[in-house]
């Protein structure tokens, strides 16, 4: 189904083949009874199918089809019975809408749901019990009233933002840092002079120094060194975007004493080991699981075979350990990162303590 989202909807139903009042009665769509897909475009509209993994059939359908790959506002299952939605979740692995996406998409679809719709926010951790049937059945998603999600959504904090505002704040400040450095990195000056020269007009010179400032000051934060250590570490090791490693910074007391190197998968540190004992780095490698994980869903085993099963499933995260002189040497020499020492990764976290 196909639905401009800005246009009025007759009656308030959706309307589906030959102008009949949609309904999802029948279909099954990631394990879930008379649920389809639904993606809603950044222009208002919404498209729905029955969810389709490679091998289930000729052709897959996935959210990321249903928006030819693009950004949506959100995504997730939708179940509709006589062109009234009384069902409406997040459940997308590909977009991973968060709760702010999920209220902008009652907010689109407001009018088109029954006075009974029921909604459900999955949390992105979610997704990992999904993966394990008998657990699935157990720990169910919670429905809730359209209406209380949205007083949820709405009500204000000690900041005087709502969940919602808070959250497209911080993405409205993220885009506009990442604005000014595309700006800066791109930028030339109208002439061939250096800046320092007065036949440099004013404005222009004026210009790129306040956006110089605002580039030195997001480079040197500790927040970005530490991002493009990570990424430098994932790239030297031929490994995919999402296996970044995690820098954690070590500390006696407040002064720094180690850096911990976190990897989810043992391939991954082993290419990472083998480049160290080429580069001749002294470190001290120790494999472990994710003990919180593993306790939250060993509460619902039914026997060992259960608990082996989750144990399995769990990913190991194994982790490097280098003192400060030996990660030093690595980033500026091995990595070729400028920075003065790698306590300037941990900044922040100093800041927190104390």
């Amino acid at each position: 189904m196909y639905v401009d989202l800005t246009l009025e909807i007759e009656d308030n139903k959706l309307k589906g083949f030959k102008g009949k009042p949609y309904d999802t009665t029948g279909e099954t769509s990631k394990g879930e009874k008379d649920c389809v897909a639904y993606v809603i475009t950044l222009d208002g509209k919404l498209v729905t199918h029955k969810h389709i993994n490679v091998g289930e059939g000729k052709l897959a359908h996935r959210h990321s089809t249903l928006a030819g790959g693009k950004p949506v506002l959100c995504s997730g299952l939708m179940k509709v019975v006589d062109g009234k939605i009384t069902y409406i979740d997040n459940n997308s692995g590909h977009y991973k809408p968060t709760s702010a996406n999920l209220y902008n998409a009652v907010g689109k679809l407001k009018g088109l749901f029954s006075e009974d719709a029921k909604i459900v926010y999955r949390p992105y951790w979610t997704n990992f019990i999904k993966q394990i049937p008998f657990i699935s059945k157990i720990v169910s998603a919670k429905q809730e009233p359209i209406e209380k999600f949205l007083e949820k959504m709405e009500k204000k904090g000690k900041d005087g933002l709502t969940k919602y505002e808070r959250h497209f704040k911080r993405i409205k400040e993220c885009n506009e840092q990442y604005r000014q450095k595309l700006y800066i990195t791109s930028y030339k000056s109208p002439t061939n002079e250096p800046l320092y020269k007065p036949t440099v007009h004013k404005k222009h010179r004026q210009k790129y120094s306040k956006n110089i400032n605002f580039l030195k000051e997001f480079d040197e934060s500790s927040k970005v060194k530490t991002i493009t250590v990570e990424h430098s570490i994932r790239k030297i090791i031929g490994a995919n975007y999402g296996h970044k490693p995690k820098i954690d910074i070590q500390y006696n007391e407040k002064e720094a004493v180690g850096v911990n190197v976190i990897f989810r998968h043992k391939d991954d540190c082993d290419e990472f080991i083998k480049l160290l004992d080429l580069k001749k780095h002294s470190y001290v490698c120790t494999p472990y699981q994710n003990k919180k994980e593993i306790d939250m869903l060993l509460k619902h085993a039914c026997g060992e075979k259960d608990r082996a099963i989750i144990e399995k499933l769990v990913p190991s995260k194994h982790t490097v350990l280098m003192n400060i002189d030996q990660a030093n040497k690595f980033i500026k020499n091995t990595l070729q990162i400028k920075i003065d020492s790698i306590e300037q990764l941990g900044n922040t976290a100093v800041k927190t303590a104390t």
